[in-house]
């Protein structure tokens, strides 16, 4: 498959892949320097990273996660017992993707 052609079926997934990265530059001046990272079950904050780990983490699980998730099919010895096209995962990756934007947002509101 060429670029062109996965660029033009992805560009949701990649849209939300690069949110995070272009939301960035806007909310640095306005974070501590210290965020948090990790939340309780009444959502009070438990766990805090520093402002550059806290904002890049979250994104870059998110790009790995979809790369595999992407690729799932190709590297899996055993997929063709499961007999699941790539296109089968797309909306699975969609959600994903979505979830840890979400969770993004949430970190830095």
């Amino acid at each position: 498959m060429n670029i062109a052609r996965t660029i033009k079926n992805e560009w949701p997934q990649f849209a939300i892949l690069i949110a995070p990265f272009l939301i960035i530059p806007f909310v640095w001046g306005m974070l501590p320097e210290r965020i948090p990272v990790h939340f309780d079950f009444n959502g009070n904050p438990n766990g805090y990273a520093s402002k550059w780990f806290g904002l890049i983490i979250l994104p870059a699980i998110n790009i790995g996660l979809a790369a595999l998730l992407g690729a799932l099919s190709k590297v899996d010895p055993k997929a063709w017992m499961m007999n699941v096209s790539p296109d089968a995962l797309k909306p699975v990756r969609l959600i994903i993707t979505c979830f840890f934007f979400v969770i993004f947002c949430v970190t830095i509101l």
